[in-house]
This record gives structure tokens, C-alpha cells and sequence, in this order.
């Protein structure tokens, strides 16, 4: 797996993990989980692509375990090519220390994302696409707090996106 495939999944995850396939993750799916909605950088861009009903399960996510990301990923425009800014930071606050360290901080092709995520590659017609995708988060991430930005814009630079979540990691 290339590292630029391996970040993909980070979209809809909103952390930093590995692509892999079904048949390495054979856990047994759980439908308890939690429900994550990205917040919002601006009305503007929900215009072009939503996220919702995004469920990582199980949660709390554990380092080394498979877990499973289902949402649904709304199109109300056609995507003919489009690239992913995805930055990932770990928030360490021990005592009066807080900072913040920047762990990903990449750009990806948004067609190669769909066709890991949604199975279907640009471009991307208008309409609502199924997410269900096994992933393992590796274990040298360090147990904590990350929080996730994602802004995709197409190739007149206009911005289709752009959200941000917090995730914890055990």
C-alpha cells in the first residue's frame, strides 16, 4: 500500500490510520458506535459535499484493533478532479503543558479517496454515496486527543469543503 493510499480513509475518519482490506480486518462488526459530525470552517463549502451520519465502531477506538467507518457522503455538484488537505494534530496537555503537534499534514488526490472509500472514481456525480470501509489504527499513534481538518477543493481552487472533528484515541 502506498502511503499516499494509506491516508485516504483519514477523510471520513478524521484520524490517521490505515487503508486495509476486508479480509485483514475480520473482527466482528459492532453496532454500537459513535456518530461523528465534522464542524463546520464555513456555511459556503456544505454546499458543494456534505458528511453525515459518519459512525466509527467501536468506540472508543484501540490502537492495533479493527474498527469500521459507515457515513454517507453527499454530492450536489459533479467532481471532476479534486484535492484533499488533510492535517492531523496530536493535542498533549499534561499539567500547564498544552501543545499541540502537528502528526499529518498532507495533500491528497480526492478521485484515488473514492475509490477506496466509496468504490466509484471521478468524476463524482451528484447524489449520495455509501461509506463502509474496515480500517486499523496502527499502534505507534499515541493514546490521546487528535483533531482533524479537512478542506478539498477542486482544480479551479474553489473550496468544497472544509471541516474540522476531535477524536480520541485509547
Amino acid at each position: 500500500m502506498t502511503t499516499k493510499m494509506n491516508y485516504h480513509i483519514l477523510l471520513f475518519l478524521a484520524l490517521a490510520v490505515f487503508v486495509v482490506s476486508e479480509n485483514q480486518c475480520k473482527e466482528s462488526r459492532s453496532d454500537s458506535g459513535k456518530e461523528y459530525n465534522f464542524t463546520s470552517c464555513d456555511a459556503e463549502t456544505h454546499k458543494h459535499l456534505q458528511l453525515s451520519q459518519l459512525n466509527i465502531s467501536p468506540y472508543p477506538i484501540i490502537r492495533g484493533k479493527c474498527l469500521h467507518v459507515k457515513g454517507l457522503l453527499h454530492a450536489s455538484s459533479k467532481i471532476d478532479w479534486a484535492i484533499i488537505k488533510f492535517k492531523a494534530v496530536y493535542k498533549l496537555h499534561k499539567g500547564p503543558i498544552q501543545l499541540n503537534i502537528t502528526i499529518i499534514d498532507e495533500q491528497l488526490n480526492f478521485c484515488d479517496f473514492c475509490v477506496e472509500a466509496i468504490q466509484h472514481y471521478c468524476p463524482v456525480l451528484p447524489g449520495v454515496y455509501h461509506i463502509n470501509e474496515p480500517v486499523v489504527i496502527p499502534s505507534i499513534f499515541w493514546t490521546g486527543e487528535y483533531e482533524m481538518r479537512v478542506s478539498i477543493f477542486n482544480d479551479k481552487n474553489d473550496k468544497l469543503f472544509c471541516g474540522k472533528a476531535f477524536l480520541h484515541i485509547k
